[in-house]
């Protein structure tokens, strides 16, 4: 673990290999909770922010992405919505995210009363206050697979989502309610 004092951000790098067998419990209702437990991992992390980045339905899974930006004829600064654009090249089974490198990013989720998202292609906010994390880009180029992992630390997460990264890790092949 270290402190990054130019990004603001605690790194924690882990070594090793992770290995993950199906958990079946005797009972439905233990079942039902692992599930559960499994989703609420699942939403709201860097995986599903990078999976609906590469899929470009961020915002239909509860996501805005804003950067603040100043107005010039106005003065001051206001938060504007981050849509892919000419830097988001799609390369086989890859998104390469090219030269965003310091750049940092307010990450607002969504959710309504049962903790689902909520889609927001069509709106401005949800019912409920949003939790909100911030994402830097750490390189000039960043990678995301289709299954939503970056295999570098070329993007970063704080506080909600990076508190995730590890503690709430899941297989990169991890789909709710696929059963696993």
């Amino acid at each position: 673990m270290e402190f990054d004092p130019e990004s603001d951000f605690m790194i924690w790098r882990y070594l090793g290999y992770s290995y993950y067998q199906p958990v079946k419990s005797g009972s439905k209702t233990a079942q039902n909770k692992i599930e559960k437990n499994r989703r609420d991992a699942y939403y709201n992390s860097p995986q599903h922010l990078c999976k609906s980045m590469f899929n470009k339905d961020f915002r239909e899974k509860g996501y805005l992405i804003v950067e603040i930006a100043n107005d010039s004829i106005f003065g001051g600064t206001y938060l504007r919505k981050i849509e892919p654009d000419s830097c988001w090249q799609y390369k086989m089974e890859t998104l390469e995210i090219t030269g965003l490198k310091d750049k940092l990013y307010y990450v607002l989720y969504y959710t309504n009363l049962k903790g689902e998202h909520l889609n927001m292609k069509n709106r401005h906010g949800g019912s409920r206050r949003p939790t909100h994390s911030e994402m830097i880009f750490m390189s000039d180029t960043c990678v995301i697979g289709s299954n939503g992992t970056v295999t570098d630390n070329s993007i970063l997460f704080k506080p909600f989502m990076g508190t995730k990264q590890m503690g709430a890790s899941l297989p990169n092949d991890y789909v709710p309610g696929a059963g696993r």
